[in-house]
């Protein structure tokens, strides 16, 4: 009968799904008894990046085809963060970390090969969500667990955020203003406040935690202000088990999958799961943690008063010295290099790898020669970088090793090392910066030319200001280098305070 025929089926379905489900916990019980975690080594996506990680690149110009070697003419001299050709127990390698896996040591995963190579549990590692299970391993982690190890109740942080009330106005980029009542916070990670607009209402539910999207940067807010319309995320948390400013420092310190592609992240921002310690334990973490912020805003004035001090000692200098066009003082350097004339790897600074009005080398230089494809401009050590295209982003930075420029910046070369020194601050002080700004041409892609930079005066210090501005300088490097060292340390301490209380 119809209703008997029902019933085998009801009774064969539930069978299959009593198989399969018990196929699933069979293989999450092997998965879950396994004590140590899978090891990953995933080499990046982006090819000049590839061919970094991997040592070497594929030449296809005529005449020399096959592998160029990153490091030497050989596969014993190739530079990769895999192995080691000559030393294989190099602890800065990867080989060293699989080696260690393999002997069931605790890892020790140096911080620059952490981009590289994660732990993940083997459960993660099988997807037991779906109805087909077919028991193969993605290398792919969909949920990264954090890589504090908590004695406290764990929860996801989605579960954790409630409702924002007020205002939900988002701001356009084209409504930003330099000057105005209430501040506008994007998720830029560059600058706290991008800007600020006049007559909408603010969001005052705070305090709170904005989260870039895209660019995976968190802000504690704990004052009235207005979101752009970027992709900004507002993250509030259930205040009666979470204090806001823990949730904070802990978000904070988490790797978000994907993080170094361009896409919404917030997806796996909310899978992850948070420590949920007593409240007054929270409130110690984060008593710690300010202690740090606080630490590194002193240093990021005293890097800010040593500059002012330089500044203020060429401005003096300079009221009592003579005058001469900058083309008399500096010459510009126009040595031009084809890259895919050569092989190896070479230092290769953009315009991207100097910070605005700092000077400060940013981002990673190190490429190959195969790897840039259109003429560049030769530097050696000493030399100052002058960033022409846009200078009123007053990018100037003094190069500490020999290598490749982009055309968009000029080499300024110098009589001696005294005056390379001196000049890279005086070439970023605001009044030589606004002397260039009135040479610039150009709507789309504003810039400077030499030859009209080249007229600006400058001074000429005797041999007497030099010695007594290079000291001075010498002596606001040292601050600044004492001041950088805290800054770029303040991660690592407060990860070391999460893992001391959590």
């Amino acid at each position: 009968s119809p209703q008997n025929q029902a019933l085998d089926v009801a009774q064969r379905f539930t069978q299959f799904c009593r198989e399969r489900e018990q196929t699933k916990l069979f293989y999450y019980l092997l998965a879950a008894h396994n004590p140590t975690p899978v090891l990953l080594v995933k080499g990046p996506s982006d090819n000049k990046a590839q061919q970094q990680f991997l040592g070497y690149e594929w030449s296809g110009a005529k005449g020399s085809e096959g592998i160029r070697y990153i490091g030497g003419e050989s596969v014993h001299d190739i530079n990769t963060p895999l192995f080691d050709p000559k030393d294989r127990s190099n602890a800065s390698k990867i080989s060293h970390v699989i080696r260690q896996a393999f002997a069931g040591e605790a890892l020790q995963i140096p911080s620059e090969l952490q981009a590289y190579v994660t732990q993940a549990p083997l459960t993660e590692l099988l997807e037991f969500g779906r109805v087909e299970f077919d028991a193969v391993l993605s290398l792919a982690v969909k949920t990264k667990t954090s890589a504090l190890s908590s004695r406290w109740p764990m929860q996801q942080i989605e579960t954790l955020l409630v409702p924002v009330n007020g205002a939900k106005t988002k701001i356009e980029e084209s409504q930003i203003v330099a000057q105005g009542r209430l501040p506008v916070i994007t998720q830029s990670s560059n600058e706290f406040i991008t800007g600020y607009v006049d007559g909408v209402e603010p969001i005052t539910d705070l305090p709170l935690v904005v989260f870039g999207d895209h660019t995976c940067a968190f802000k504690f807010v704990d004052f009235p202000f207005v979101r752009g319309a970027d992709g900004t995320q507002i993250l509030k948390t259930d205040g009666s088990i979470i204090r806001e400013k823990y949730f904070y420092y802990f978000a904070s310190s988490i790797k978000i999958e994907n993080a170094d592609r361009y896409e919404r992240h917030f997806k796996y921002l909310k899978k992850q799961k948070i420590p949920l310690p007593p409240l007054n334990i929270q409130q110690q973490i984060v008593a710690e943690c300010e202690a740090v912020d606080q630490a590194v805003d002193v240093a990021k004035v005293n890097i800010e008063q040593a500059r002012q001090s330089v500044v203020r000692s060429l401005e003096d200098a300079s009221k009592s010295s003579q005058h001469d066009k900058l083309t008399h003082i500096a010459q510009r350097v126009s040595d031009s290099i084809d890259p895919q004339q050569h092989t190896g790897p070479v230092n290769y600074f953009g315009l991207e790898n100097i910070e605005s009005q700092t000077g400060k080398k940013i981002g990673n230089t190190a490429s190959t020669y195969g790897a840039i494809k259109s003429t560049k401009t030769s530097l050696k050590a000493g030399d100052v970088l002058y960033g022409k295209l846009r200078p009123n982003l007053n990018k100037v930075h003094l190069a500490t090793e020999d290598g490749i420029c982009s055309t968009d910046i000029y080499v300024l070369r110098f009589a001696n090392a005294a005056l390379a020194n001196i000049f890279v601050h005086y070439l970023r002080s605001k009044p030589f910066n606004d002397a260039v700004l009135q040479t610039v041409s150009g709507q789309q892609l504003p810039r400077t030319s030499w030859t009209a930079m080249g007229q600006i005066p400058v001074p000429v210090f005797t041999a007497a200001q030099q010695t007594a501005l290079l000291g001075q300088v010498d002596a606001a490097n040292q601050t600044i280098t004492a001041a950088q060292a805290t800054i770029t340390t303040a991660p690592a301490q407060k990860q070391a305070i999460l893992q001391k209380y959590l």
